[in-house]
């Protein structure tokens, strides 16, 4: 004999005032364990009992009306960040259960943003041991059976070096040699065998869990592999040395030494320089050897800056190859989706992210730029002109960094102290043509103790210190809104599907 299923009861409507003023979380707390309770005593009454029956219709109703009243506490920029990603994780399962979620989620994104911001909270790094290591490219390029082509035609050492049969490159050329789309079909699946066998006997030197690899070929090459973004292929890094050799071949750098792609992954040839990261070195330094750093790197960057675009204003900013790719590493997508001409049309392009949330606030930050409106009564006019906005466009580094810097220590004699000298600077993935202002904002202000106090004259953010100020302040609007418009995208896509 079955018995009878009894429906929960629900206590009184409490009045408003009740209700504002009990706002513990333990009265959703006592509801529950009620609501439990009461399906527990069911459950021994009738273990064949329909327990969906024994709830009311409006029990979810009551609960989100109860939730309302506890307050959330605020996420910190860390948590949205977190939040954002577990957000495009999930997003990334909706669309595909057998992604890649390494790829899909943007993962790299988040580990560089966390790293800012940690930096920037003085929050403390976990041990290695507490990171789930990724996994070697190594591993997912043996399933990859075709697919390598060859970008920019390799040199006669590295074709020795892959047993393939390649014709050098003309050093002659006027111009800088573009991808070679002949060249791609020619070594077909050859090519893909031989790079990885030569990835298996590489030495890797770059830790596990970096997104970029870098290996040692022989004594003399060095090979990058980099994963592509959203399956784009990116030639900024490599372009930018080949400019670099041709225009400036002082300024210490790899030398390109041809570059290919195979699955996810490109492929960056270079010269091998033996040495260690500034980073390293930098807090056993002396200040006599900390000077003299400054001191090269000054003469480094004045002459890199001298590097200016065209004057006639037909070349877009941003890389130098026919991409003219405009990045900022501080967006969730990082590239400009079209072509800039000018200074100005770069720094509405880097606020358009943070205006469309609250432009009156960013007309109101931008307008310390405006050295022009004085103390006027009245609004200020966005549009006038700023010293970003009018400053001449030079070639930039981008990621200036004692991480991106490789040096070599000596020794003179056994009485004296130990010497650095500069060998390269490395990772130009964020190079290219940009206003003058733009390599000092970029310069890290945190995560390597006291470079920021030493960086030369000519890149320092004292030498422009209301730009750097305000891009502080975009940059703590960045790390918020990119959160927000993460969250909220992804969640009319979700709605747009489960309809």
């Amino acid at each position: 004999m079955d018995l009878e299923i009894k429906p929960l009861k629900f206590p009184a409507p409490r009045s408003k005032a009740r209700l504002r003023h009990d706002t513990d979380p333990s009265t959703l707390a006592d509801f529950n364990q009620q609501v439990l309770k009461d399906l527990t005593n069911t459950l021994e009454q009738n273990p064949t009992a329909n327990l969906l029956d024994c709830i009311p219709k409006h029990y979810q109703n009551y609960w989100a009306k109860q939730r309302k009243q506890v307050p959330e506490t605020p996420l910190s920029a860390m948590g949205e960040l977190n939040k954002a990603t577990l957000s495009s994780i999930t997003y990334a399962f909706r669309r595909n259960p057998e992604c890649d979620l390494l790829k899909d989620a943007e993962v790299k994104y988040y580990n560089r943003r966390s790293n800012d911001i940690r930096s920037s909270m003085n929050i403390p790094k976990p041990p290695e041991s507490q990171f789930a290591p990724l996994p070697d490219f190594r591993e997912e390029l043996e399933k990859v059976t075709h697919g390598a082509a060859i970008a920019y035609p390799l040199s006669p050492a590295v074709s020795r070096l892959l047993k393939l049969s390649q014709s050098s490159p003309n050093p002659n050329a006027e111009a800088l040699p573009e991808p070679t789309p002949s060249l791609s079909a020619t070594p077909g699946a050859s090519l893909t065998q031989a790079l990885k066998e030569l990835f298996r006997h590489s030495e890797n030197l770059t830790p596990r869990d970096s997104s970029r690899i870098v290996l040692k070929c022989n004594d003399e090459i060095a090979v990058k592999v980099v994963q592509s973004r959203g399956g784009k292929d990116d030639f900024t890094e490599y372009t930018s040395l080949q400019y670099l050799e041709k225009y400036a071949p002082e300024i210490p750098c790899p030398r390109p030494l041809g570059m290919a792609t195979i699955g996810w992954y490109q492929v960056i040839f270079m010269t091998y320089i033996p040495s260690q990261t500034l980073q390293e070195v930098w807090p056993n330094l002396t200040s006599e050897n900390k000077t003299t750093i400054r001191d090269q790197l000054g003469h480094i960057f004045s002459r890199l800056r001298r590097l200016q675009r065209p004057d006639d204003g037909r070349q877009p900013l941003g890389s130098t190859d026919q991409q003219h790719l405009v990045k900022d590493h501080r967006r969730f997508h990082e590239e400009c989706d079209r072509r800039l001409f000018s200074a100005a049309e770069f720094e509405d392009w880097k606020w358009s992210f943070a205006n469309e949330k609250d432009p009156v606030y960013i007309q109101f930050i931008r307008g310390f730029l405006n050295k022009s409106h004085g103390f006027s009564c009245g609004p200020v006019n966005p549009t006038g002109e700023d010293e970003s906005s009018s400053a001449p466009l030079v070639f930039t580094h981008g990621d200036v960094g004692p991480h991106n810097i490789l040096v070599k220590e000596t020794v003179q004699s056994e009485q004296a102290d130990k010497t650095c000298e500069i060998c390269a600077i490395i990772d130009w993935e964020y190079s290219g043509f940009y206003p003058e202002p733009l390599e000092c904002q970029r310069v890290p202000r945190s995560g390597f103790g006291d470079w920021i106090l030493w960086v030369p004259e000519c890149i320092s953010p004292w030498r422009w210190p209301v730009e750097w100020f305000v891009e502080r302040h975009l940059d703590l609007l960045l790390t918020v809104l990119t959160g927000y418009y993460l969250r909220e995208d992804l969640a009319k896509e979700v709605f747009k599907q489960e309809r």
